[in-house]
């Protein structure tokens, strides 16, 4: 009868492992089948946001805890250097507000068109910080391209490679 009972123990044990067995399996081709699907942000290189395509420079990385559905953020060596796309819905207005703000406050306005569905601003804000922001709508959406640091030169470089090589509308979402 001992013999009996240490069978049985060893047939529910197999039994276990043979569940814990199949669950395991299910987890990793699972996890497989979700592989890439698990963040559409990358973390540089080719980004599509909406309706914009741009190349963030390899030297910089996506900080996922400030991006979300409606902004990205990348930095460089410690946010040296930041790159921020954001979208917002315009509700019709144009950015005309936002130039004449730009023009009134801390900010230089470096181009504008008469439409004012494009400008480059900059701007010097607290703390020394040097941001330079691209707007423009597109399917009555405000997209910004801004670039910040502490260093002028640098934040300058990256938005003068930056903002040539953004495509509005040519995304195949």
């Amino acid at each position: 009868m001992n013999n009996s009972k240490q069978t049985k123990i060893k047939n529910e044990q197999g039994k276990v492992y043979i569940i814990v067995l199949i669950v395991l399996c299910i987890i990793l081709i699972l996890g497989f089948a979700m592989k890439g699907k698990t963040s559409t942000i990358p973390f540089n290189g080719s980004v599509v946001f909406y309706d914009l395509s741009i190349e963030i420079p390899k030297d910089f990385i996506r900080d996922s805890t400030k991006s979300n559905d409606n902004q990205y953020v990348f930095e460089k060596n410690n946010y040296d250097v930041i790159i921020v796309m954001s979208k917002q819905n315009t509700n019709g207005y144009s950015l005309r507000n936002m130039v004449n703000s730009a023009k009134n406050e801390n900010g230089t306005v470096l181009y504008s068109n008469n439409e004012y569905t494009k400008c480059d601003i900059k701007y010097i804000l607290n703390g020394g910080v040097y941001s330079f922001a691209h707007s423009q709508i597109y399917n009555d959406i405000r997209y910004q391209i801004i670039v910040q640091s502490k260093d002028e030169t640098k934040a300058k470089l990256v938005y003068d490679d930056l903002i040539p090589k953004a495509i509005f509308g040519e995304n195949e979402n």
